[in-house]
């Protein structure tokens, strides 16, 4: 699975349980199961005033040692 701002926010957690830690740093640490579920992280970073394209290069950046 290709991390991108199109995927619900659990698809990345369960593809790459260290997106955890990032989203967290980002301040998206306080969702709920629902919005976990459903979210797309474009979604959650517009309601959320972060910048998605910077949290999208830290998870890549991040999950890259998951994919080795």
């Amino acid at each position: 699975m290709k991390i991108s701002k199109d995927i619900t926010i659990g698809e990345a957690i369960r593809n790459y349980p260290n997106a955890l830690e990032v989203l967290n740093r980002f301040g998206l640490n306080h969702l709920s199961e629902t919005e976990v579920q459903l979210e797309k992280i474009g979604e959650a970073c517009a309601e959320h005033d972060i910048q998605v394209d910077a949290l999208i290069e830290a998870l890549k950046d991040n999950v890259e040692s998951e994919i080795r």
